[in-house]
């Protein structure tokens, strides 16, 4: 499923902010769109990449199945649905319509519902198994990014609130934050992939 869409949504991804923004819309409105188009290419390309290896490597490495099939479900659709409207929440208190942000800010918070709902899955297929994070060397690269993608989502949801957005509004927080997704999580998880081949 992840591999499918990670294919079909960079595509549409790609048009959005290609596209719209250059023949369709100006002003904030461009602005808004690069918003979206940036943020949904991590989202919509890279966590697919990420959590589909996950959910193809995890099994076979520990010989068991994922803990629960009807919480990969909820991840799946849940990004599908909420992940393309967040992008926006990198600019909180800019001239992009406070709807938008506070849809933004919605949306983010159903983001961090879903990634609970995909931690917890993974955690559930190691639990009783606990040796396998010390013996599996690919294991453990697997998990401490999904440590890390937590961390990255426990961080999203602080900055999208209003009060902490005026803290760290055009800071260096948000590019640490970025950072910390693809240089943290994903690079963790190419390191599982590439000690298990």
């Amino acid at each position: 499923w992840y591999f499918i869409a990670m294919f079909v949504w960079t595509f549409l991804v790609y048009a959005m902010g290609n596209f719209i923004p250059q023949y369709c819309v100006s002003g904030s409105s461009a602005g808004a769109i690069g918003g979206l188009f940036i943020h949904d290419l991590v989202g919509l390309f890279v966590t697919p990449l990420g959590w589909g290896m996950m959910y193809y490597f995890v099994p076979i490495l520990l010989k068991k199945p994922i803990w629960s099939h009807g919480l990969s479900l909820v991840g799946f659709w849940g990004l599908a649905f909420f992940y393309p409207l967040q992008g926006i929440h990198h600019f909180l208190y800019t001239p992009i319509p406070m709807f938008l942000q506070y849809g933004a800010v919605m949306s983010t918070i159903a983001v961090e519902l879903v990634v609970m709902t995909v931690v917890i899955n993974f955690f559930g297929t190691l639990w009783g198994d606990g040796k396998a994070f010390w013996d599996n060397l690919p294991i453990r690269w697997f998990y401490t990014g999904m440590v890390l993608y937590f961390v990255t989502c426990a961080q999203c949801a602080l900055q999208v609130t209003m009060t902490f957005q005026q803290l760290i509004h055009f800071t260096d927080w948000v590019v640490g934050h970025a950072h910390l997704v693809m240089f943290g999580v994903f690079s963790m998880w190419i390191f599982g992939v590439m000690t298990y081949l």
